[in-house]
C-alpha cells in the first residue's frame, strides 16, 4: 500500500507532508521510497560505492547516458552517503564479499544463498590474484554445499594457479562425477592432465569437451597441446589453427598462434606452459 501496489480503502499516505495516495510505484520510487524483501538486492560483482553510484544514476535518470563513464558518475555523492551511515571504510570492497560476511555472521542468508555468494566472492578474489582468499571462499562454499560442482571447479582453478595440478585434477574429477559432461571441468582437467604428464588423458578430455561444444576455442587449444605432446604434429597444427580461427583476437587465439609458431621454429618447449 505504501508503494502504490494496493489502493487503500480509507485514509491517505503522506510523504514529507505531500499526499502520495494513488501514485504508482514508479512515481513513489522517484520520490525516494523503495521496498525490498528480506533478500539483499545488490550488484555483487561491483564494489559497495559502485552500488550506491548505480542507485544515484537511476535516481538522476542517468542509467542510459551512454556518453558518460559510469564509474565517474556521482562518485562524491556516493562516498558522502556511505560516510553518513558509517560505511566509508567499506567503499572499495566488493558487495559479494561483504554480503557473504554479513550473511554468515547474522544468519540472514540460507546455506544455498551463502554458498552462492561465496562462489562469487571466490571468483572475484581469483580475478584479483588473491589466491589464498579465493581458496578460502571456494572451500567454505564446498563445506556448505558438498556436492556443488561449481564450488569444486572454482577451488580447482584456485589450486591450479600456483601449480597444484594434482589437487585440481582430483577436484575436477569429483565435479565430473556429479556433472559428467561439464565442458569447463573437462577442459580444465585436460589442462591439468597435460601438466601432470598424461597427454593421453588430456586428449580424451578435450575431445569429450568438443563433443559438448565444438565451437570452444580453449578445447581446441587443449586438444592441440595434447596432440603436440603425443608427437602428432599435423593434428596439433589443425587443432591450433581451428582455435585461432574461432578466437581471432582473443587470448586463446594468441596462445594457439604461439603454438603454431613453436612448431615452425621447432621450439616446442617454449610453448608447453602457454595456458594458465
Amino acid at each position: 500500500m505504501l508503494m502504490g501496489q494496493l489502493k487503500p480503502t480509507a485514509g491517505e499516505v503522506r510523504l514529507e507532508g505531500q499526499r502520495i495516495t494513488g501514485l504508482g510505484p514508479r512515481a513513489i520510487w522517484r520520490r525516494g521510497v523503495g521496498r525490498t524483501f528480506q533478500i539483499t538486492a545488490t550488484y555483487p560483482s561491483m564494489t559497495v560505492v559502485e552500488n550506491v553510484q548505480m542507485a544515484l544514476m537511476s535516481h538522476y535518470h542517468g542509467l542510459f547516458a551512454l556518453a558518460a563513464l559510469a564509474s565517474r558518475q556521482h562518485r562524491d555523492e556516493a562516498e558522502a552517503l556511505l560516510a553518513r551511515v558509517g560505511m566509508e571504510a567499506q567503499a572499495e570492497r566488493h558487495a559479494a564479499i561483504l554480503l557473504t560476511e554479513v550473511g554468515t555472521e547474522s544468519g540472514a542468508l540460507s546455506a544455498a544463498d551463502r554458498a552462492g555468494a561465496l562462489l562469487l566472492a571466490g571468483d572475484i578474489w581469483l580475478r584479483l590474484e588473491r589466491i589464498d582468499l579465493a581458496e578460502q571462499s571456494y572451500d567454505r562454499a564446498l563445506t556448505l554445499s558438498p556436492s556443488d560442482p561449481e564450488a569444486m571447479i572454482g577451488l580447482a582453478k584456485a589450486k591450479a594457479r600456483p601449480g597444484d595440478y594434482a589437487a585440481a585434477e582430483a577436484l575436477l574429477t569429483r565435479a565430473l562425477d556429479v556433472r559428467p559432461l561439464d565442458p569447463q571441468a573437462l577442459i580444465l582437467r585436460a589442462s591439468a592432465h597435460r601438466r601432470l604428464g598424461a597427454p593421453e588423458k588430456a586428449l580424451s578430455d578435450s575431445v569429450a569437451a568438443l563433443k559438448v561444444n565444438e565451437a570452444a576455442p580453449i578445447a581446441w587449444f587443449e586438444k592441440g597441446a595434447a596432440q603436440r605432446a603425443l608427437g602428432d604434429v599435423p593434428g596439433a597444427q589443425e587443432s591450433w589453427l581451428t582455435a585461432s580461427q574461432l578466437d581471432p583476437v582473443g587470448p586463446v587465439g594468441d596462445m594457439a598462434r604461439e603454438g603454431l609458431q613453436g612448431i615452425l621454429l621447432g621450439d616446442w618447449g617454449r610453448f608447453v606452459d602457454l595456458q594458465r
